[in-house]
């Protein structure tokens, strides 16, 4: 047997143990799908193919057989063997019996149950903010029940992108099938800073084996300002603007720059003395935007009041927005005089 170019062409279908099988045609054979235990005596030519590990097959007779190969292995010579040759996780059986009393047995863990990947990683989430998704695909075939999805405690998964995200789900199956299924998965906000690896998604359906999928992600802040408020901003009517006060932000995990807007009655600039507005922007490098110097102050031109409570927002696209709140007054002169007295004590 010439084991190159793989074609999975379905091309029919037989039912064997209640079970809807499809011949898939492999180099030019025709191979029905079969569960374990497997097990054929007797003359003439089969060829089957399973899927799943821990392939263990006896051989009897051994000598009657022309042929017993498994994805191109000979196992004629073998009493009892582990099947170590995989191919794509599907093994191609082919026996050829030349004696009535040829037979061989098969046993092994079935697993129809296909992923596109078993490990997602660099999930970056911040405490208030859920991560940005990833995915995988699900499909199956020969099964008798549903497929049961499972997340694990700090992550949530959904079939839709986003939306619909929770703790499980349910893959429905038709004539003992799944088409393939995209399954969106993100780590949860909420959760304090730290390290979530490790983590398994458990993918099961009765008479096959369980898959899983290993997360592994972080939760930190993006976005740090040094502080959260600025006060006691102050200018003498038709003086200001006030003085300067100052903050520094920085950036990690950004996808897009760090915008930072003033309020109605403040401005802001990255030069001390120079360049003050309304906005400006802080681009980030490889994710990152290192430690910036905020200068803030009262505008000019401001009646007499107070001007409390006034939030700067910084913020970058998928990212938790951070707000520093500012608040100062406009005022009259007010001059403290001392009044001598000549002769008084």
């Amino acid at each position: 047997m010439k084991y190159n170019n793989l074609i999975r062409l379905l091309i029919g279908l037989c039912l064997i143990s209640g079970f809807a099988f499809a011949v898939i045609n492999y180099n030019g054979e025709d191979y029905t799908e079969s569960m374990m235990p497997l097990s054929q005596t007797g003359t003439g030519t089969f060829r089957y193919v399973v899927m799943g590990s821990d392939l263990l097959v006896t051989a009897a007779n051994r000598g009657k057989f022309t042929s017993f190969e498994i994805n191109g292995k000979s196992y004629v010579s073998s009493v009892s063997a582990p099947v170590d040759v995989a191919l794509d996780n599907m093994y191609f059986i082919e026996y050829i019996g030349s004696n009535r009393n040829a037979s061989f047995s098969l046993t092994g863990v079935n697993n129809w149950v296909v992923l596109s990947s078993t490990s997602l990683t660099g999930f970056i989430a911040e405490p208030e903010t859920s991560s940005l998704e990833q995915s995988f695909t699900v499909s199956a075939q020969n099964l008798t029940a549903n497929i049961s999805l499972s997340a694990p405690t700090n992550y949530e998964i959904s079939t839709s992108s986003g939306s619909g995200f929770g703790p499980s789900l349910t893959l429905t199956q038709s004539g003992g099938n799944v088409a393939s299924t995209t399954i969106y998965v993100r780590l949860k906000s909420g959760l304090s800073e730290g390290s979530y690896n490790g983590e398994d998604i458990t993918i099961t359906t009765t008479g096959m084996a369980d898959n899983t999928v290993t997360c592994s992600g972080d939760v930190r802040v993006s976005i740090t300002p040094s502080t959260t408020s600025l006060t006691d901003f102050f200018y003498v009517t038709d003086t200001g603007p006030s003085s300067e006060q100052s903050f520094t932000v920085s950036g990690q995990d950004l996808t897009a720059n760090i915008s930072v807007s003033a309020p109605t009655n403040y401005e802001i600039s990255t030069s001390s003395g120079s360049g003050f507005g309304p906005s400006l922007t802080l681009t980030q490098s490889s994710g990152s935007v290192s430690s910036t110097t905020i200068y803030v102050r009262l505008k000019s031109g401001l009646s007499e009041g107070s001007y409390n409570g006034e939030n700067i927002t910084i913020s970058s696209t998928g990212k938790t927005s951070k707000t520093v709140s500012c608040s100062g007054s406009v005022g009259p002169l007010v001059l403290n005089v001392k009044v001598f007295v000549e002769g008084a004590l």
